[in-house]
């Protein structure tokens, strides 16, 4: 390539990159200040270098850079095939590639991120391809002429660089490969030194003249000449028989074979002169020189000579032992003596018991597995193990005789395989006799013990367990083995420690009486308590006893019992907190302790806003973690020893004592701002409010039932104040005090008949004809004047006041059909029921009582209920008012769309007409023309989804002429409000139901539209 074809530019950066490359300290560090100086001399979107692996014909890529990435991630990174897309045709073809668009070329592998040119240069030395540098970049045509001869200079320039890396790598390999085998062989030298320094037997390696090459620390000790004297001697110098004939040895080393030691006897001499026998395994090295590992067998015949003595030694114990003593041959199977005595002892000749085997044939048939377990237990013996056995064996007279054997192997095999096995042979018959008399006497009294539904147990003086019956196991899991050197105090639990010592103190001190603890706990094996009564006497006197005996039975079930009823009564099932006996329990206790320690007493009381509406809307199991929650906050914002109880539906209640008010303060306000912002449970993202009343100790009450009441009362407050709390004020108990007043005058009304029905017409809105009314409550005080319906009903719903006014309020709309029926009047009534009445048992048949009592047909009378009524328990909701429809009584839904989840129940009540709630008519009044707007596509909507499910129409409200107007135009069936009539009294309606219907012309209403 002529440099004069190059931008001049490109000359310096040449320059630049040849000082770069000379300043690398490695091939990588090379590799890299080439690619990083092409990538950023052509501007290229990417620049890549690859080395070309001959051995698996693929290039590699070393270095690689990329615009916008600092990571070094492409698919450049992965080898590349020889002749495979651009760089493999390169790499194979050894020529440069310049590809304006890479569209068009049908060898381009298409990446991720798609390319329009790339310029691929080889890296070619004396014909030898070293490697690749390829870049690419999203313009199409992109590289020039100059760009690709500026690449071909610095790949011409690099490649005797790469080259020559590369060959001073391999050099290196090869040379670290050389120091680590050298390495490995010095340690394997080090390896077989130490093994042959630390051989037993003396390792001797000479040459096949017999010259010694070298030889073990033992070798110098067995023979008592230093290393360097055995070194400078042959074989024939210690080997007595090899120095008598030397053209022997020559000859037997030509016979050695690699890899076939032959072993030979031998007598080797010490420096001092004395001579021992030796075992030689003479072996042939691979460089032709030989090793010979020496053991000396001198103490073969010392144990030869100690078994004779020790032969003379056993037949001496044989002739004078009462007790039959034999020893056994195993190599012979033979009893190599005392078979004749054991035969005598039996009352047989000396030819009957030869070998174990032969006595196979006089033992019991149930204790022939004892032999042959004995016969294993040898085998696998220890050294110094003595194996017992016993065994039935038939003598001469027929008799089943009971012998006891004793035996240990003396001598084994250099395997450890028993060779002679010694052992004794008594007669046990009688002590047999004895034990099973023994046994008899204790297997009764066992039995009584262990058939005890009692646990007892044996302690010696210091309380350390002797024995324990088997109801003990049943009772406590524990086995004997299980309480070995174990006390009685090991098994207790902690807290009753105490009370056991006191009594085990007071038993040791007072023999042969009686102590009753009546109730501790005991620890069970898997971890467990059970309760116990025990009883403790002290027999330690007595010499059959001797020790202290524990009865002891389960009562677990009868803590369990009280313990259950206690909590019942103090502890709430769902949360866990103290309950409402509890709480007030511990005010009571609190107060108590004040009149003698004087202290203050604040009692805060939480209330959950909206928890029937989430019960309702989305069931009790949210509600139940609602509860969780609201308890976990309050807790969390609480010390150790602040009392938090859940006194109520969704109340709880909190007892801090020394408290000021403004620290209480502080602290229900922390409370209250955990609650500012939405909280999750499970999948569900809630909006939860809580409010609080606080009442103090002496301020307010003087008692816990007074204190529970005034922060009752102050939360109750809340409801009418701007702020989530409230302290405690004596004006509330006023408002209390009319509440419980009204309360009592109602149920009297009820009583005396003061309360009236007053009845509003629902007329449809095509004809004006009245199709029925609906029956509203009314009480005339004779003080206080009319009393709202709403808070009547409040009223008698906070207890079941509600289930006596609603049947009230049925029965009298019932007899009321049916004096109008008297007068010629064929009047449908509709009354409200609540969400109480509805899940009522019973509430249906009561209303078929009442019908059946006016003989009333069930057509004439309808029933509303309140969408949240209706949801409150769905499944009741839907049974009650299913059994209501079936009866023929009209059912409609109250309030429509102000609930949670209107469209999804309509499908599943048994829904006849739904009446939408006046606040949406109302609404249509409002000054803003979106606000009107909004209501008007709510009524409208409704009204279409009425229609969709074939279900009436109602709106309740109307006041204006427009009002009925508009719900003409939207298809609405039926209306009902102060327009048509309000609510009169039986007696003042009459004439305008003999009417029968409204005048719609007074009302100038226009005829409905067909257009929407």
């Amino acid at each position: 390539m002529e440099f004069e074809s190059i931008k001049a530019n490109h000359l310096t950066s040449i320059q630049q990159l040849a000082v770069s490359i000379a300043k690398a300290d490695d091939l990588q560090g090379m590799l890299d200040g080439i690619v990083e100086h092409i990538f950023t001399q052509l501007e290229s979107f990417d620049c890549a270098l690859f080395l070309y692996e001959a051995s698996h014909q693929e290039l590699i890529c070393y270095s690689y850079c990329k615009q916008g990435v600092s990571e070094k991630e492409s698919f450049k990174l992965k080898p590349v095939k020889l002749g495979s897309g651009i760089i493999g045709h390169t790499a194979e073809n050894r020529q440069t590639m310049r590809i304006d668009d890479t569209d068009q070329s049908k060898i381009f592998v298409q990446d991720l991120q798609k390319n329009y040119s790339e310029l691929c240069v080889p890296i070619v030395l004396n014909d030898e391809l070293i490697g690749v540098i390829d870049m690419e970049h999203p313009d199409n045509a992109f590289f020039t002429k100059q760009d690709a001869r500026y690449v071909e200079t610095i790949a011409s320039m690099v490649a005797y660089l790469i080259k020559q890396y590369q060959s001073n790598e391999k050099l290196y390999l090869t040379i670290e490969k050389l120091k680590f085998d050298e390495k490995k062989l010095r340690d394997k030298e080090v390896f077989y030194r130490n093994l042959m320094e630390q051989a037993s037997d003396s390792i001797f390696i000479h040459d096949q003249a017999g010259r010694f090459l070298d030889v073990n620390q033992q070798a110098v000790l067995s023979l008592g000449y230093s290393r360097e004297e055995l070194l400078q001697m042959r074989v024939k110098d210690i080997d007595i028989s090899s120095g008598q004939n030397t053209n022997s040895g020559t000859e037997f080393y030509k016979s050695l074979r690699p890899g076939e030691p032959v072993i030979v006897e031998c007598k080797h001499q010490r420096k001092d002169g004395s001579v021992f026998p030796v075992e030689v395994k003479v072996g042939l090295l691979s460089d032709d020189n030989i090793i010979a590992v020496a053991r000396d067998v001198s103490k073969r015949q010392q144990v030869i000579d100690e078994l004779d003595t020790s032969k003379r030694f056993m037949q001496d114990i044989i002739n004078t032992s009462p007790d039959v003593i034999y020893v056994f041959d195993f190599e012979k199977d033979l009893i190599i003596d005392g078979a004749d005595r054991f035969a005598r002892y039996l009352g047989y000749d000396g030819e009957e018991f030869e070998s174990w085997s032969s006595v196979l044939k006089f033992i019991h048939p149930d204790d022939s597995d004892i032999l042959k377990d004995r016969g294993a237990k040898i085998m696998s013996s220890s050294s110094d193990e003595v194996i017992k056995s016993e065994g039935r064996f038939k003598n001469a007279k027929g008799e089943w005789v009971w012998l006891k054997n004793h035996c240990k192997i003396v001598k084994r095999t250099s395997q450890g395989e028993p060779l002679i096995e010694v052992g004794t042979i008594s007669d046990i018959t009688h002590r047999k006799v004895m034990e099973r008399e023994l046994i008899n006497k204790e297997e009764y009294y066992r039995a009584l013990v262990e058939n005890a539904f009692d646990g007892i147990v044996l302690y010696d003086e210091k309380g350390r367990v002797q024995f324990l019956s088997k109801s003990v196991e049943k009772l406590l899991g524990y086995k004997a083995e299980d309480v070995t050197n174990k006390t009685g105090i090991d098994f207790i639990f902690p807290s009753d420690v105490e009370l056991v010592r006191k009594a085990w103190r007071w038993v040791i001190a007072h023999p042969n009486q009686i102590y009753r603890i009546p109730d501790y706990r005991l620890v069970k094996k898997d971890g467990g308590l059970i309760w116990v009564e025990n009883t403790l006497i002290n027999l330690l006197d007595d010499p059959v006893v001797n020790g202290i005996i524990s009865n002891f039975r389960d009562i677990s079930h009868k803590k369990s019992a009280e313990q259950s009823i206690y909590k019942i009564s103090n502890y709430d099932t769902l949360t866990e907190l103290p309950n409402r006996h509890f709480l007030r329990q511990q005010i009571e206790r609190q107060i108590k302790r004040s009149k003698k320690e004087p202290q203050s007493i604040s009692l805060v009381y939480f209330d959950i806003v909206q928890l029937n509406g989430i019960n309702n809307a989305m069931g009790h199991w949210v509600g139940d973690q609602v509860l969780h929650y609201v308890a976990r906050v309050i807790r969390e914002n609480l010390d150790e020893f602040d009392l938090i109880a859940r006194s109520g539906n969704d109340e709880f209640a909190v007892v801090l004592t020394e408290q000021e008010p403004f620290e209480i303060s502080q602290l229900v306000e922390r409370i209250l701002s955990s609650f500012e912002n939405i909280i999750r449970i499970g999948e569900l993202e809630l909006k939860v409010s809580i409010r609080a009343g606080i009442a103090r100790f002496p301020e307010d009450a003087d008692s816990a039932e007074d204190l529970l009441s005034r922060a009752e009362i102050a939360v109750g407050r809340v409801k009418n104040l701007s702020t989530q709390y409230t302290f405690f004020q004596p004006q509330d108990s006023e408002s209390i005090r009319y509440r419980i007043n009204l309360e009592r005058e109602l149920v009297q009304a009820i009583d005396d008949e003061s309360l009236e029905l007053f009845y509003q017409p629902k007329v449809c809105l095509r004809t004006g004809v009245i199709e029925s009314v609906e029956a509203l409550l009314r009480w005339n005080h004779p003080e206080s004047g009319y009393i709202s319906p709403q808070t009547i009903v409040n009223i008698a719903e906070a207890n079941s006041l509600i289930y006596k006014l609603t049947s009230w309020v049925v029965e009298n709309a019932i007899k009321q059909i049916k004096d109008w029926l008297e007068k010629g009047l064929n009047t449908r009534i509709a009354v409200n029921l609540s969400a109480r009445d509805i899940q009522r048992a019973g509430f249906e048949a009561d209303i078929r009582q009442s019908l059946e009592k006016y003989q009333v047909d069930s057509t004439l009378l309808d029933i509303e209920i309140t969408e949240s009524a209706a949801m409150a328990d769905m499944e009741h909701s839907v049974q009650t008012l299913r059994q209501l429809s079936d009866l023929g009584i009209g059912i409609s839904l109250d309030d429509f769309g102000t609930g949670y989840s209107s469209i999804s129940y309509l499908a599943s009540l048994p829904v006849d007409l739904v009446k939408i709630d006046q606040t949406f008519i109302q609404g249509l009044k409002q000054a803003s023309a979106q606000a009107v707007k909004d209501n008007q596509l709510i009524i409208k909507n409704i009204i279409r989804l009425a229609e969709s499910f074939k279900l009436v129409s109602l709106v309740e409200g109307i006041e204006t002429i427009e009002q009925c107007r508009l719900l003409q135009k939207y298809n609405c069936d039926l209306g009902q409000g102060f327009l048509f009539s309000r609510p009169k009294s039986a007696k003042d309606i009459e004439p305008l139901l003999r009417k029968g219907y409204i005048d719609m012309d007074i009302f100038k209403i226009a005829k409905p539209s067909v257009n929407d």
